[in-house]
């Protein structure tokens, strides 16, 4: 089963918060016909605790076998795929993927 595994968060200039209720490398799985909301909100399924997130800042899907999709939520400070700021983009084994440029993630299939 696919998964995103989190790699830790960017250090923040002075007065930004920015924190997670999970250990360095673990893993979120991806099911089929299911999607993963990354976000600060209560109901997202991986939850990051600052003000540069939306409550609902990313969907992670599995599109097939191969290939999961992250789409941006249409948020202020964006999700970025291996460095370039993307709205919607497809995910292969070992690409990361950072949300508000704070917190990262690594695809794994």
């Amino acid at each position: 089963m696919a998964h995103i595994e989190y790699l830790g968060h960017r250090q923040l200039s002075e007065g930004t918060t920015c924190n997670v209720e999970f250990e360095a490398r673990a893993r979120f799985e991806v099911a089929p016909g299911r999607r993963l909301i990354i976000g600060r909100g209560k109901t997202a399924d991986v939850l990051v605790h600052s003000n540069r997130v939306a409550r609902a800042h990313a969907a992670v899907f599995m599109l097939n076998e191969d290939r999961l999709v992250v789409v941006d939520l249409q948020t202020t400070n964006g999700t970025y795929v291996n460095g370039e700021a993307r709205a919607v983009s497809f995910l292969g084994t070992g690409d990361e993927f950072w949300v508000g440029d704070l917190f990262g993630f690594r695809a794994a299939l």
